[in-house]
């Protein structure tokens, strides 16, 4: 289990970053671009460094839309490295109805720390907004994925390499309620299910609030919790991030 604490860059960035909030509301773009950036350093009594960059892009045309993310953690204590975790992901949804929608998606990550070489999802289902209000917003999914990964077994004084392919049961869910007119906090959750053996499973959620200093650039904090059942890697991470997050 580790726990990796993430502090923003200095707020003097965010200020110099931010642009004039205009006095009238934008109409939606088809595309919109989201980054976050964090990082810390000390230096004296301890040698701590941590950086965190995460950004997304999305794209709406008609009954599709189409999506783009991408993360990476890395962090080092006095020249070791205490953190090394990448992940990238593509999805498309074809909108069938003003509720409900075919996704496909694929996704690698990466995570060195949870004896994790790589691991790459393939999945498609169908998504449902079971909510969607002016301060509330709940879409729900289910479906199937394809999983491949290759892991190294802790266990073993060789690091034994252990690659794994198994179908998983997909279910998943995103929750944004608007504090403000641009204020809101998030709540995602996925949990994949070996179908192959029921008693491995993964589950990853994450809980972000987000306060904006201007139209376009905010603070975000964020929580996630990243947990792999199987039995030869049980592992849960947890990372708890403060960062500035820029839309355009």
């Amino acid at each position: 289990m580790r726990c990796i604490v993430q502090l923003p860059v200095a707020t003097i960035f965010a200020l110099a970053a931010a642009t004039a909030t205009s006095a009238q509301e934008k109409k939606d773009k088809p595309a919109k671009f989201v980054a976050d950036l964090g990082l810390v350093n000390v230096s004296g009594s301890t040698d701590i460094t941590t950086f965190n960059l995460a950004e997304m892009f999305s794209y709406k045309a008609g009954n599709w839309s189409l999506g783009q993310d991408a993360g990476s953690v890395v962090g080092s204590s006095k020249g070791k490295t205490t953190a090394n975790q990448y992940h990238v992901g593509l999805r498309a949804d074809d909108a069938l109805s003003a509720r409900v929608s075919l996704y496909g998606l694929a996704g690698w990550d990466r995570n060195t720390f949870a004896n994790i070489g790589y691991r790459f999802q393939e999945g498609t289902g169908l998504s449902w907004k079971a909510i969607a209000g002016k301060t509330d917003e709940l879409a729900l999914a289910s479906g199937i994925s394809a999983i491949q990964q290759q892991s190294f077994n802790p266990d073993t004084s060789t690091g034994l390499r252990v690659d794994q392919k198994y179908p998983a049961g997909r279910a998943a869910g995103a929750y944004k309620h608007m504090l403000g007119a641009k204020s809101f906090f998030q709540q995602t959750a996925e949990f994949l299910e070996d179908l192959k053996d029921t008693s491995g499973w993964i589950l990853n959620t994450e809980s972000s609030l987000v306060a904006p200093f201007s139209a376009s650039v905010a603070l975000k904090v964020g929580y996630i919790v990243r947990h792999d059942n199987h039995a030869a890697f049980k592992n849960t991470d947890r990372v708890f991030n403060t960062a500035i997050q820029i839309t355009y």
